[in-house]
């Protein structure tokens, strides 16, 4: 996924956010990237090895009231 997928993403979502909650005063998108490798090296050889990539998206919104709201 690259940068402008991303910022188009989030844009829709805060779009989104403030067409359907009239009660949400502060919203905030975050997205997450982490590409990872992993190798297993047991008596000098490797064992074992993995690549990937691990996405994440979490949402953080305030209401009129100030309570809070979480979802990961």
């Amino acid at each position: 996924m690259n940068d402008s997928n991303i910022f188009n993403l989030a844009q829709y979502s805060l779009n989104l956010i403030e067409q359907k909650c009239s009660e949400i005063t502060c919203a905030e998108v975050f997205f997450g990237i982490n590409e990872y490798i992993n190798i297993d090296i047991e008596e000098n050889s490797i064992k074992n090895s993995e690549t990937g990539e691990d996405n994440g998206v979490s949402i953080r919104v305030i209401n009129r009231n100030g309570s809070l709201g979480f979802a990961y």
